[in-house]
């Protein structure tokens, strides 16, 4: 089983086809009630959603961790394509001290993240791609503001260091070697920045 990396929606799994076959059943279910539809009731549809498409290979991305639980189950080994996996995971001290960096104002009071905020956003910056779940009222406002609304990783990083380097830039030449990858836009501009003090 080889899984590349199509687009940020869709991931290609390319199997033999009687494996393909078998994802199609692991990935498919029946809609509750679609027996009462009008397409079901016409035999224009059999009431079931396939998750992966056997003709192209695709699935969506957030569903890879339920392909290697089926992998795992059926002793079939995975290759892994660029893109799929988070090739330098990101260290938790590193993203501890960018929390630590953002002081988010309410009213005048300084906002602190919560546990469950902290590991939502742990969580999200860790895997590069996240769906976070949260009831009413628990903060997932602040949450968005650490991920900065729709930002990406890269662009936050960079004024992580930015701020590190206006204001302690010591630690500024490890952050860069650990996020080289996800800095690769930003780092000239840094580096220039550093040359100039």
């Amino acid at each position: 089983m080889i899984i590349s990396k199509k687009n940020d929606v869709y991931v290609k799994v390319d199997v033999e086809p009687n494996i393909g076959r078998e994802l199609v059943d692991f990935f498919t279910f029946e809609v509750p009630g679609a027996r009462f539809m009008p397409t079901y009731k016409n035999r224009v549809w059999d009431g079931k959603i396939r998750l992966y498409n056997q003709m192209t290979g695709e699935i969506y991305f957030g569903l890879v961790p339920y392909v290697e639980e089926f992998a795992n189950r059926n002793d079939i080994k995975i290759e892994y394509k660029e893109g799929i996996k988070n090739e330098s995971p990101t260290e938790h001290r590193v993203l501890d001290s960018f929390i630590r960096t953002v002081k988010p104002k309410s009213k005048g009071k300084t906002l602190q993240l919560r546990d469950y905020q902290r590991n939502a956003f742990l969580h999200a910056v860790g895997n590069n791609r996240s769906l976070l779940l949260s009831p009413t009222a628990s903060g997932k406002s602040l949450i968005i503001y650490y991920l900065r609304d729709g930002m990406s990783l890269t662009e936050s990083l960079y004024l992580f260091l930015q701020h590190l380097l206006w204001n302690r830039c010591t630690p500024i030449f490890l952050i860069m070697v650990i996020w080289k990858q996800r800095c690769k836009r930003y780092t000239k501009v840094i580096l220039e920045r550093l040359q100039k003090k």
